[in-house]
């Protein structure tokens, strides 16, 4: 499409010739009004409707109204001083009208109410009761912490004139249960039994007495508690009082009656036994449900302050000791905890005695000192401690010693489970320690590889010694050449040493002697002189009390000289007798 450039108007507007007749002109201008005015037109037709209809302008209206009340009565009192006369009018004419739904509508606030009032006065005098020191009331505390009860129960039972616990409304002819109500805090059991209870007994007295059907029973006593009957032509009012209950009681109840009569006259005629419609009338049981309490003088004795103030030091007294034998039974129990070997399983305290169950070790502390240290023996205590082994490496290696014992030459150490012995200890130690160390709580391994056998050592040691010793003998005879005095004695010592410590250490030993020569004779001859020698000792240490069986004799003659014989004083040294100490292996033990 192109676009043309703008044309200004140069020319006059061309005068357009009035071809329409005057008809056709009316209606285009009623057709445009239309079209211009319709929707103001529909909205004011659509707010005459509103007008002209009571229920929409009611509707608007009430939307408005409570704006319009609440601005009209901030600005200005015209309109409460307007309304209160209408008000009032409206009020005695409806009462005037039907009386029934003023009363029904009046009972059902006063009774809410009269317990709201009675409530609180109950409150305000066992607030007054709570905030005050008497004697009285401290003796009403321990009451109430003795027997388990509330102090607000406790204040109600000692001030207590009556109550009015429980009300049932029962019908006659049926027995049934019409409504029942309950005061606060009371257990309440079945009432419908209850109710059935009530019907016999009152059948029951008026069969055997042989009363009138407006007589029959008023009272009835159970325990603590008594029970008013207030009878009516078709309904019976019974309520459980607690306390001596005063006779204005009686009027109440018939108050309540009367007033469920006239409302309930219509149900009472044609009761089917549906007690649902009866629901309404509780106000007027709720009534029933008073309760009077004894007035406080407030008056207290002179003596009261005194005896206030004494007792409060002692409290504060008693106060003070309980705090300090708490601290310090802590204090005990915590060093107690740190104390190695000892577990506390229980620690409580039971009517003033402090009581300590656990575990102990007997390489443990006492814990009895512990008491002295901490002053706590003052108080009285009991504890019970059963034994048991602690796994401190502390512990272990003190009853390592104490059940090996070892000697002061052994050191033992403890490590990881294994206890390792190091230095120099007999050979029954030894061997018993290999057997006891794995009984002992807490060792797994015993370690004793760096442990020289005392008594091995010194059978090495005496072995040498008797394997060194010579005696010499003259030429071709039995007879000592030189012999010191205690050559024989010291022989025999060493024998004895020799035979003991091979004892000790289980092993089987036995001391050869053998008997030399020089080469001088014929070597039967040698071999023979030989033999005799070292049977003459063999003899004397049988003689002195060693065994035969640990001695043997050989004669070797000259085979094996301890010099060769260059020069006839050679010859001497082979002329002796030696010793030899030949061991078995040790018996397996």
């Amino acid at each position: 499409m192109k676009n043309h450039p703008a044309q200004t108007c140069e020319h006059p507007p061309l005068e357009v010739p009035d071809v329409f007749p005057l008809e056709d002109r009316d209606e285009a201008l009623d057709e445009l009004r239309q079209l211009l005015l319709e929707p103001e037109q529909e909205a004011l037709r659509k707010l005459q409707e509103r007008l002209d209809n009571p229920k929409k302008r009611a509707y608007d209206i009430s939307r408005v109204l409570p704006e319009a009340l609440v601005l009209c009565s901030s600005q200005n009192a015209a309109l409460a001083k307007e309304l209160t006369p209408q008000m009032d009018k409206l009020i005695n004419a409806s009462i005037g009208k039907n009386s029934k739904i003023f009363i029904k509508t009046l009972s059902r606030m006063i009774g809410p109410a009269t317990r709201s009032a009675l409530s609180e006065k109950i409150q305000g005098m066992n607030q007054a009761l709570a905030d005050s020191f008497s004697l009285r009331g401290l003796k009403w505390r321990w009451e109430a912490f003795t027997t388990g009860k509330t102090f607000a129960e406790v204040v109600m039972l000692h001030s207590l004139i009556y109550r009015v616990e429980q009300a049932f409304l029962i019908h006659k002819e049926t027995g049934l249960l019409l409504q029942n109500v309950v005061a606060k805090d009371v257990v309440s059991h079945d009432a419908d039994l209850v109710s059935g209870m009530l019907t016999a007994i009152q059948d029951f007295v008026k069969d055997s007495f042989k009363t009138s059907g407006e007589e029959g029973l008023e009272t009835l006593q159970v325990g603590e508690l008594s029970v008013w009957i207030e009878e009516g032509p078709q309904m019976l009012l019974a309520v459980v009082i607690r306390g001596q209950a005063a006779i204005e009681l009686r009027t109440v109840l018939r108050d309540a009656l009367e007033s469920i009569y006239l409302e309930q006259a219509e149900v009472l005629e044609t009761f089917q036994g549906d007690n649902s419609t009866f629901e309404e009338i509780k106000p007027y049981l709720e009534i029933c449900l008073e309760a009077r309490y004894k007035s406080e003088s407030g008056k207290r004795a002179p003596y009261f302050w005194t005896l206030f103030t004494m007792f409060g030091i002692a409290i504060s007294v008693w106060i003070f000791f309980t705090w300090r034998d708490h601290q310090q039974w802590t204090r005990y129990l915590d060093k107690l905890r740190k104390q190695p070997g000892i577990v506390i399983t229980s620690a409580e305290k039971h009517r003033g005695t402090y009581v300590i169950n656990g575990l102990r070790d007997a390489l443990a502390p006492d814990p009895r000192k512990l008491i002295e240290k901490a002053d706590f023996s003052h108080l009285k205590l009991i504890m019970n401690w059963k034994p048991y082994y602690a796994m401190n490496p502390a512990f272990i290696l003190d009853r390592s010693k104490q059940v090996l014992q070892p000697p002061e030459s052994i050191d033992l150490t403890y490590e990881n489970g294994a206890l390792k012995a190091k230095g120099s200890a007999p050979h029954q130690w030894i061997a018993e320690t290999r057997i006891l160390a794995r009984a002992i709580p807490g060792v797994f391994k015993f370690w004793s590889d760096q442990v020289i056998d005392a008594d091995l050592k010194q059978l090495n040691q005496v072995k040498k010694q008797l394997e060194i010793r010579r005696f010499y003998f003259k030429l071709k005879t039995t007879e000592f050449s030189a012999v010191k005095s205690n050559a024989l004695p010291a022989l025999l010592t060493d024998v004895h040493n020799v035979l003991n410590i091979a004892e000790i250490l289980n092993q089987k030993v036995h001391i050869q002697i053998k008997g030399h020569t020089d080469s001088s004779g014929t070597e039967r001859k040698n071999s023979d002189l030989s033999l005799k020698r070292a049977q003459q000792l063999r003899s004397f240490l049988i003689r002195k009390g060693v065994s035969p069986a640990k001695l043997t004799v050989i004669g070797v003659g000259s085979s094996e000289p301890q010099r060769q014989e260059l020069a006839d004083e050679d010859k001497q040294f082979n002329r002796r007798v030696t010793f030899r100490v030949i061991a078995k292996p040790p018996l397996r033990e």
